[in-house]
């Protein structure tokens, strides 16, 4: 009996140690929570708790995006200069070529003969106007005779020359750098005097082409330097060179090129693009994609807290935007920005904002990357993200 009191009391006495350093280790835990927590203790009761990013405008070139495409400098379509029959194909279409390179041969046929002869009747007629100036000297021969003799001479140069001329052109050449893009003729075909014989195409340089609206066209200049975004995710630079000071009948539109050195020919013709061409400096806001926000309307914008805590709404304007920032313009040059939350308050509303520092928040998520301020934004239970 008296051990099984024993027993009985080591039972009950364990139990009190244990309660009782469990509540001194919750006790010490509270303190602890307390302490890393005491701005999450004093929030005001029934506020809404959101993220808010500060931001300053800082000076930036404002982009005009426009849809286009690229262009080849260049692009002829080369005509037959003599008539005759197609011996050869020298190069393959596709093929890159330089100045001068031959692409297409014709039948020589009895060009090169007529050549001869004409080089034959020249040597002639050089004899006979030397031997006519002899005999003027000595005056056996009038100033007539000469004349003729010097105008036959003449003649058989022009004959020469010609000659010369049709034989070279039996061999078709590169006008300038480029590629042999298409043959319009095949070994055997018979082509007469401006007939189609193949087209060439230059790539270097390489033009982007779009179309200007009115309100825009007075904000680019050629000159300035811009860049395109190429459908297959490629980004290039070039030189504004053209911007057309006649719209477009149809659209209003005003064009507007970009040249691209291309000594590749790696960018091809027909490709789609964007233009982002500079226009004047605005003073913009830097803000993460996800702040984004629309009104009752439609209109694009933020929400931001007022210096009593209060929520507004802030139409903008998209000046630029890549995967990281959106840049804004028509915003005061410093605000409180709302990244989390927003979707959850209304314009008016007063609401509990948590300042959080943007070199660590998420671009994407608009969430903080780590440190206290995430931890007390989701021990709130008033934020998602």
């Amino acid at each position: 009996m008296n051990r099984s009191y024993l027993i009985a009391g080591s039972i009950a006495a364990a139990a009190a140690l244990w309660v009782a350093s469990g509540a001194i280790f919750t006790s010490e835990k509270v303190v602890e929570l307390s302490a890393a927590e005491q701005a999450s203790l004093n929030k005001p009761e029934g506020l809404q708790r959101v993220q808010v990013i500060r931001s300053r405008a800082v000076p930036r070139i404002r982009e005009i995006r426009v849809a286009g495409r690229t262009e080849a400098s260049r692009q002829i379509t080369m005509r037959s200069e003599i008539e005759g029959t197609v011996i050869e194909l020298v190069v393959p279409r596709g093929t890159i070529v330089e100045q001068g390179d031959p692409l297409i041969r014709f039948s020589i046929e009895d060009r090169k003969a007529l050549l001869t002869k004409t080089q034959a009747l020249l040597t002639k007629r050089k004899m006979e106007f030397s031997a006519s100036e002899n005999l003027s000297k000595k005056s056996f021969t009038s100033e007539v005779s000469l004349a003729n003799a010097k105008a036959e001479l003449e003649s058989a140069r022009a004959d020469l020359q010609a000659a010369e001329l049709e034989l070279a052109r039996t061999t078709v050449r590169a006008p300038f750098d480029g590629v042999f893009n298409r043959n319009h003729a095949e070994v055997g075909d018979y082509l007469r005097l401006g007939d189609d014989i193949a087209d060439m195409v230059d790539l270097d340089p390489i033009l982007v082409i779009g179309e200007l609206a009115e309100l825009a066209v007075g904000e680019v200049h050629p000159g300035t330097m811009a860049r395109a975004d190429l459908i297959d995710g490629r980004s290039i630079e070039g030189e504004i060179t053209f911007v057309s000071s006649i719209a477009s009948p149809e659209t209003r539109t005003f064009s507007v090129e970009i040249s691209v050195p291309n000594p590749e020919r790696a960018i091809i013709d027909g490709m789609t693009a964007t233009l982002r061409l500079p226009a004047q400096e605005v003073m913009a806001h830097s803000v993460p994609p996800a702040a984004l926000t629309l009104d009752d309307s439609g209109a694009v914008g933020v929400k931001l807290v007022d210096s009593d805590g209060r929520v507004l709404f802030a139409e903008v304007t998209t000046s630029s935007a890549s995967a990281d920032s959106v840049w804004l313009t028509g915003l005061p040059s410093s605000v409180d920005v709302i990244t989390v939350g927003q979707e959850f308050v209304t314009v008016g509303q007063k609401v509990d904002p948590v300042m959080i520092d943007p070199s660590v928040v998420d671009p994407v998520s608009s969430a903080p990357l780590s440190g206290p301020d995430r931890t007390r934004l989701a021990q709130s239970g008033g934020d998602q993200e």
